[in-house]
């Protein structure tokens, strides 16, 4: 009686990581379309980029963890927490060029409230 209890319990389990295993393997999938889907778009917005900009933008990202944009709010850097200097600031707010923050060199952007 426990050996077919214990059969039917494992057949049970054998199921529940069977179902388990095809949702994950479709999320896989799911997850390497997205994937494959944003990087043909980051390849036609990069298109559009000039070439000096892309190249300064690997370069800090390789240099801080692949983060190399960070949003400018409340007159500081919100990567590295240093304040701006005020005229830098307002440089940033008027968005006319790239500005990068003189602490960490990330490129920064400012999101008006």
């Amino acid at each position: 009686k426990q050996l077919t209890e214990a059969k039917q319990e494992l057949s049970e389990q054998k199921e529940r990581l069977s179902k388990k295993r095809n949702k994950l393997e479709s999320t896989g999938l799911q997850a390497q379309e997205d994937i494959n889907h944003l990087n043909s778009e980051r390849g036609q917005i990069e298109s559009q980029i000039p070439g000096e900009l892309i190249q300064q933008y690997e370069r800090i990202a390789s240099a801080r963890n692949r983060i190399a944009l960070a949003e400018a709010r409340d007159q500081s850097c919100q990567a590295c927490h240093v304040r701006l200097r005020p005229q830098l600031f307002n440089e940033l707010k008027t968005n006319q060029k790239i500005i990068t923050c003189e602490s960490c060199n990330r490129i920064l952007y400012y999101v008006a409230s």
